[in-house]
């Protein structure tokens, strides 16, 4: 639209640039312009920790809001957490360049915002255009600002292809680009069987689609990938999850006062065992050493439509179940509305993947985030089971463990799993801390 009007405006002016008068008039129609139309595009600055992309979340301001310095314009995903980005202007927005959902690079544009008040200071360099000297010769301008007639080009340049119509008509059928066509025929002459040369080679390959990762599936592909690079060992075990089941069934009605799944009873199970085993809640470091750590960030995998994310609950050691509950209910809304912080995402210590709504018999989970392990959860089926001497049908569900093996070694793992199969199947040890 400015283009529009400047060509408009201009056109008739380019025959007066040798009359100062009239250049002037010129020049205080520019000025008025620049009042009306002088904008700052706002672009996506470095938001650190090497994040070159991110995807956009929802907008907070739209086209015609007036947004103040620091104030949010919209939230974004990058590949640890949710930000909010703030202006750095105050004005009215003029432009959105994405939508929800669309990717976006580090320095490219969010949006335009009309500043007045720089455009009135834009708007006061040419108060001292009077003092310009009148040009001695004229100047052409072209009123064809930044338009460029490529079909007219591309219609040229297919009609000086080497070829008969016949054969461009069938390139054009079959939805080749004559003009990428090497020709075979004399001087270089398109023939019909280049064309077949090109149908079968495109009908040899396998076709798909490319898919490019972003935001959460990139995240996982890099964590994975570091993951895999650390020696690790799985082992499993077989536990009756009956009475667990029970007892969160117990709990949901008497004590939460809401349906809850075993999640909180195990990120709590997992808590204990590692009072006993509290190399379970550690990280490998630099120089041979790894580091134990005192608060049990228990980090829980969770599955969203946008992929998987791993928040994690703080300090499970000092909270009761209930409140284990209540923080799991609020990661998995800020999880679902894609709106995780990067402080509900860091500092894990510890994770569980807790697979049994989903449906799976065996689990071998990889470690997450540089933690010494992490315990997978396979749903509970029901299968018979002795039970002292009668055969009962009981939830059996197995747990696989996987732990960093540069500093645990088996044995270690086989006692911390019979140590968390001990709490699980007397789930009565739970009751002081409900």
């Amino acid at each position: 639209m400015i283009l529009s009007i400047l060509s408009r405006r201009l056109r008739p002016s380019t025959q007066y640039l040798a009359h100062p008068i009239k250049f002037n008039y010129c020049i205080h129609n520019l000025t008025l312009l620049q009042r009306e139309f002088a904008t700052k595009v706002f672009k996506l600055s470095d938001i650190g920790e090497g994040i070159t992309e991110v995807e956009l979340i929802k907008w907070d301001k739209q086209v015609g809001d007036e947004v103040e310095e620091m104030e949010s314009v919209c939230t974004v995903q990058s590949d640890k957490a949710a930000v909010e980005i703030s202006s750095r202007f105050t004005g009215k927005v003029e432009k959105l360049y994405y939508q929800p959902g669309d990717i976006v690079k580090v320095g490219d544009p969010l949006m335009d915002i009309d500043i007045v008040e720089e455009a009135e200071a834009a708007a006061s360099v040419t108060k001292d255009s009077s003092h310009i000297e009148p040009l001695g010769t004229s100047i052409s301008v072209s009123t064809n600002i930044g338009v460029n007639d490529t079909t007219s080009t591309r219609d040229n340049s297919i009609s000086g292809v080497m070829a008969t119509p016949a054969v461009k008509k069938m390139a054009k059928d079959l939805g080749i680009d004559i003009l990428k066509v090497a020709g075979s025929g004399p001087n270089g002459k398109i023939t019909k069987e280049d064309l077949h040369k090109i149908t079968r080679h495109s009908t040899d390959q396998l076709e798909g689609t490319v898919i490019k990762l972003s935001g959460i599936p990139l995240a996982m592909a890099k964590a994975m990938t570091e993951s895999m690079a650390i020696p690790n060992v799985t082992i499993g075990q077989n536990v009756d999850f009956t009475d667990l089941v029970a007892k969160a069934k117990s709990i949901s009605e008497t004590v939460i006062g809401v349906k809850i799944t075993v999640t909180p009873l195990l990120i709590k199970i997992f808590s204990l065992a590692i009072e006993k085993y509290p190399i379970f809640n550690s990280k490998f470091g630099p120089n041979n050493q790894y580091t134990v750590f005192k608060n049990h960030n228990i980090s829980v995998a969770i599955a969203t439509e946008h992929g998987l994310v791993v928040p994690n609950v703080k300090n499970v050691q000092n909270k009761n179940i209930k409140a284990i509950a209540e923080d799991m209910c609020r990661l998995q809304k800020l999880a679902t509305d894609k709106l995780l912080s990067k402080d509900n995402v860091s500092c894990g210590t510890f994770t569980i993947s807790n697979l049994g709504s989903i449906g799976c018999s065996s689990v071998s989970p990889r470690l997450f985030d540089g933690q010494a392990a992490i315990a997978g959860i396979t749903s509970a089926e029901l299968v018979p089971k002795f039970v002292g001497n009668e055969i009962k049908g009981r939830r059996i569900a197995q747990i696989g463990l996987t732990a960093d093996h540069r500093h645990i070694d088996g044995a270690a793992m086989a006692l911390f799993l019979k140590e968390v199969k001990r709490i699980i199947e007397n789930p009565v040890q739970l009751d002081s801390f409900l």
